[in-house]
Order: structure tokens, then C-alpha cells, then sequence
């Protein structure tokens, strides 16, 4: 009989992974927020709170997604949400996710179609210089063309 229909809590083996966050500054003054392992529903409110603060206190925002494992859409949703952050504030916002990265977080962008919008770069180089060159340009759906 299940657990949950006996009236009884359900007894996990293992706790849910979650990754990690950490948080640097480029030398350029830009905001590096690293991603490793998986992140969902679970580590995405932290991941959007943080990067609401970074846009508001920094010239350029990076987030590296180069050792994550695993993004769901929720994570996708923090992204968005700091990238028009940032349209706004006229900030810098990119996405690193280097050529080695795994094949479950390339796919998502691959899929979506968000490279571009992101925009998503390859190496923290590319994505540092273009977070620090200023405003990110709005689509022509971001501005109403």
C-alpha cells in the first residue's frame, strides 16, 4: 500500500541535489554569478533574488552556466527575468556556457531558442566583455517593433 494513502509521511533515501551558487566580480567590475550542478524550482527564487540585486548594483551581470548539469524552466524564467532587468536599468547581461558544458543544459538553450536573446556566449571572456560593454540591445519583440 502507498504511503501517502496509509495516512503516513513518504520516506525519502536521498535528498534532492541542488547545486551550488557562488558569487565574484570580474576585474572589469562585472557581476560573475556561477551555476554547478542542478538547479530548479528549488534554487531558482535564490538565483532570481540575487541576480535582481547584482543588475541593480552592478555595471554587468555573467552568469555561468558552464558546470551546471541541469536547468528546468524555472531556471530559464530567473534568466529572463534578470535580462529585462537589466534592459531596463540599461546593463550589461550575458550567459556563458562554454563548449564542454553538458548536454542537458545546451539542449534547453538549443531547443528555446535562447541563445540569441540571452544572449548565450561560449567562454567567460566573450561574456564578461559583452556584459561590461554596456546596455544589452532589446529585441524587436522586447521593444514593440
Amino acid at each position: 500500500m502507498n504511503a501517502a494513502r496509509a495516512g503516513e509521511s513518504a520516506q525519502y533515501h536521498r535528498p534532492v541535489a541542488t547545486g551550488d551558487m557562488r558569487f565574484g566580480v570580474s576585474d572589469a567590475g562585472v557581476a560573475i554569478v556561477e551555476l554547478d550542478g542542478e538547479h530548479d524550482i528549488y534554487t531558482a527564487p535564490k538565483l532570481r533574488d540575487r541576480l535582481g540585486e547584482l543588475v541593480e548594483t552592478s555595471p554587468g551581470v555573467v552568469v555561468d552556466l558552464s558546470g551546471a548539469t541541469f536547468v528546468d524552466s524555472s531556471i530559464l524564467g530567473a534568466l529572463l527575468n534578470a535580462r529585462q532587468r537589466a534592459v531596463e536599468a540599461k546593463k550589461g547581461f550575458a550567459v556563458c556556457l562554454a563548449d564542454g558544458s553538458a548536454p542537458a543544459v545546451r539542449r534547453v538553450f538549443d531547443m528555446t531558442g535562447l541563445s540569441e536573446t540571452l544572449p548565450v556566449l561560449p567562454d567567460m571572456e566573450r561574456a564578461a566583455a559583452t556584459a561590461s560593454s554596456g546596455p544589452i540591445k532589446a529585441n524587436a519583440a522586447d521593444s514593440g517593433d
